[in-house]
């Protein structure tokens, strides 16, 4: 075999790869993993979805939720939930995810849940609608007033004035509406337990006392890093402590 006979397979080796690869889209893909799930194949199945949103970086509720199923028939509950819940950041109103996630934590956890009337209120806010919908509603509010203002100044006309003045009033609601979807889903650094259950030391540091123990699915708070520890918040208990990195995971 003389050297550009070598040469010219090895060229059509790259462009048969390049023709796979290019098969292997993530729609293509996504299939490839629901049906290793349709099979039984569940770490199978896992792994693809993993491919999808790790490398190639797809944001899909579709893919989150039948990632988290996948995961619940591993038996992995707090990745389950994790998955679920980064289903309902981008599709609120997903009532099979938010059913699941409270039909794992009842059977995980004993205790009956104590509900103000602030965190209906609260849950309903941040549960009715995503950031992103709530950021259009905004712009597109803010460009309506915007608009009527300008013609009243033009026009002199008392209508567009109240037109004006009931637009911005659903814009300053809508803005503070925004802020607290804000805070929830970006400031607020929410996290899932997915480790099967993790002791929560008082400082990050495997020798301090271990503050309390935490079991898999439970919603915590990120609130800083000291190298290969986090500090976790609790907040329906009122607790912080310390944790290893790679027991929880950010939302």
């Amino acid at each position: 075999m003389n050297k550009k006979t070598r040469r010219n397979i090895a060229v059509l080796c790259l462009i048969i790869g390049a023709a796979v690869s290019c098969a292997q889209g993530p729609g293509n893909l996504f299939r490839a993993a629901n049906d290793q799930y349709t099979k039984g194949m569940f770490e199978e199945a896992a792994e693809i979805y993993r491919e999808l949103t790790d490398e190639r970086g797809i944001v899909s509720p579709e893919v989150y939720y039948n990632l988290g199923n996948t995961y619940f028939r591993l038996t992995q509950y707090g990745r389950a939930v994790l998955w679920w819940e980064k289903c309902l950041t981008l599709k609120p109103r997903d009532a099979d995810a938010r059913h699941n996630i409270r039909l794992v934590r009842s059977k995980l956890f004993k205790e009956t849940e104590q509900t103000s009337a602030v965190d209906i209120i609260h849950g309903w806010l941040t549960n009715t609608i995503s950031l992103n919908e709530i950021s259009i509603a905004v712009l597109f509010l803010y460009c309506l007033s915007s608009g009527i203002m300008v013609l009243f100044i033009l026009r002199k006309k008392a209508l567009f004035l109240k037109f004006g003045i009931i637009g911005l009033l659903l814009l300053l609601v809508t803005g503070i509406w925004a802020y607290i979807l804000y805070d929830y889903h970006i400031q607020t650094r929410r996290a899932i337990v997915t480790a099967a259950s993790i002791e929560v030391h008082s400082g990050p540091d495997e020798s301090t006392s271990v503050a309390f123990t935490v079991s898999q699915a439970r919603e915590a708070v990120l609130l800083r890093e000291s190298g290969d520890w986090q500090e976790i918040g609790i907040p329906e208990k009122g607790l912080k402590g310390w944790v290893q990195k790679g027991t929880v995971a950010g939302i």
